[in-house]
């Protein structure tokens, strides 16, 4: 006697749904994102998927082939911070939601304010330092790079900056008297970028203070000694006596 026994195997293993782009706190200055995910599932071959973005439901019974990535594109409506994930259910009613990842979408570039330049133009020439500072912020990401455009060299010449509490210092020198040039450019890690004005700088050519002392004095009796000496205001200048020609 030959007996045939059939035997139903239920599937109770819920599918796993693996997130792919957006990276986990990604930046964009798109107001589109695509959303893009895999499912996979030991039994099935399609899975119902379904979107959420702050725990609403942006696209609804979305078909995902079992371990295909899937991409939806999502547009939305102002700047923010916001959380997605992805609820997949296989044929036999088995459901998994991926973990929650967040993205940005910034489109605002960042602002800069506090433009100092130290000493203040015009400057008269001095061998010291010349400084140039920007503060910049940014109210939805964070500022990722910071150029000065200058021409403090002879040539436009652009140098990267570092961030000191949200300020962004040149300092170089000493500058030869002259008209100059300069401004800072920003961008934010959206990829939004700004731009300062263009500042003038004017370094002013020194005028030396030449003295020359006679002791005891300009006018005296033939035989009588006389000091005389000279000096300069500034170590740029070296400073020589003659007299009567030849020097002394």
């Amino acid at each position: 006697t030959i007996k045939t026994l059939f035997v139903n195997a239920s599937d109770v293993v819920a599918p796993g749904v693996i997130q792919v782009n957006p990276a986990n706190n990604f930046n964009t200055s798109n107001a589109t994102v695509a959303l893009n995910w895999t499912a996979i599932d030991t039994a099935s071959t399609t899975m119902n998927c379904t979107v959420r973005v702050n725990t609403t439901e942006t696209n609804v019974s979305v078909a995902a082939l079992n371990n295909t990535n899937v991409s939806v594109n999502v547009l939305f409506a102002g700047n923010g911070t916001r959380y997605w994930n992805v609820t997949c259910t296989d044929p036999s009613g088995n459901i998994n939601t991926s973990a929650t990842r967040a993205f940005t979408v910034d489109q605002v570039a960042p602002a800069w304010s506090n433009n100092i330049s130290f000493p203040a133009s015009p400057v008269i020439y001095n061998t010291g330092n010349y400084q140039f500072n920007v503060t910049w912020i940014d109210i939805l990401t964070a500022v990722e790079n910071v150029v000065i455009e200058h021409n403090f060299t002879g040539t436009l010449t652009n140098v990267t900056l570092a961030n000191v509490t949200n300020v962004y210092n040149f300092t170089t020198g000493p500058l030869v008297p002259g008209n100059y040039t300069w401004r800072q450019i920003a961008n934010d890690s959206a990829g939004n970028r700004n731009t300062t004005f263009t500042f003038q700088y004017e370094v002013v050519k020194a005028t030396p203070n030449l003295n020359i002392t006679v002791l005891p004095s300009d006018n005296v009796t033939f035989t009588n000694t006389t000091n005389v000496s000279c000096s300069v205001n500034t170590t740029q200048l070296s400073v020589s006596l003659f007299r009567n020609g030849p020097l002394v």
